[in-house]
């Protein structure tokens, strides 16, 4: 009997918590300046690299991310889904200026390859970038206020 009265102790600590808004128990803060896109859907990896090169170390078919707007810079990384933009678009040679998630790393990423962000699951969904309590670079995704 003393454990299922501990059990619902528990609970009815903890189901408070449970039923906050995420904001409420993460407390990120808006990054200002910049807006979260999407990268185009259905792209392989070679439509991002020109000729035929092979994938990189684990086979994603995501972007590569630049050191500097040229095709010539250093590879920094590689983009996944959703990407978070400077706001209004920084555009150079025909590249967008990015932030990676979750360290904060600059770098760029080919204009042609992003698009404003969408949610596939959700039609009125809506991406905010954030910084965490940690100090780490993050998504908000929700549902529009706007949506009916």
């Amino acid at each position: 009997m003393k454990r299922f009265l501990k059990a619902v102790e528990v609970v009815i600590i903890v189901s408070p918590a449970i039923c906050l808004p995420v904001d409420a128990l993460t407390a990120a803060e808006l990054l200002n300046g910049y807006v979260c896109m999407s990268l185009k859907a259905n792209q392989k990896y070679n439509d991002w690299v020109p000729g035929s090169l092979p994938k990189p170390p684990g086979g994603a078919d995501n972007p590569p991310v630049y050191r500097a707007p040229s095709e010539e810079s250093e590879r920094i990384g590689y983009q996944g889904g959703t990407v978070i933009a400077e706001w209004p678009l920084n555009k150079v040679n025909g590249f967008i200026k990015i932030i990676r998630a979750p360290n904060g790393q600059r770098g760029w990423i080919a204009e042609n390859l992003v698009v404003p962000y969408h949610s596939v699951a959700v039609r009125s969904g809506i991406c905010e970038p954030v910084v965490k309590p940690d100090g780490k670079i993050g998504f908000h995704f929700g549902v529009s206020r706007l949506a009916k």
